[in-house]
């Protein structure tokens, strides 16, 4: 099985861009390489977006945040 590979800062902005991009009820496996930075985003993967691997090119100067709890959603 072979991988498509897609970058988020080359071919996409953010990660849920990425995410967005892979069609619903895919078949075959997508790679997102995520470029080292500090992504303060939320990120959603719906279940009809299947096979989908977040992967960073250095772990250790990739970070994905979203400052949310639960007392900020229900306020």
């Amino acid at each position: 099985m072979s991988a498509y590979v897609k970058t988020v800062s080359h071919d996409y902005r953010t990660v849920q861009e990425a995410i967005d991009a892979v069609p619903l009820r895919n078949n075959s496996r997508i790679v997102i390489r995520i470029l080292p930075g500090i992504y303060n985003q939320p990120v959603y993967v719906p279940k009809t977006k299947n096979l989908i691997t977040l992967t960073a090119w250095l772990p250790e100067e990739t970070v994905l945040t979203w400052n949310n709890t639960a007392t900020r959603i229900l306020t």
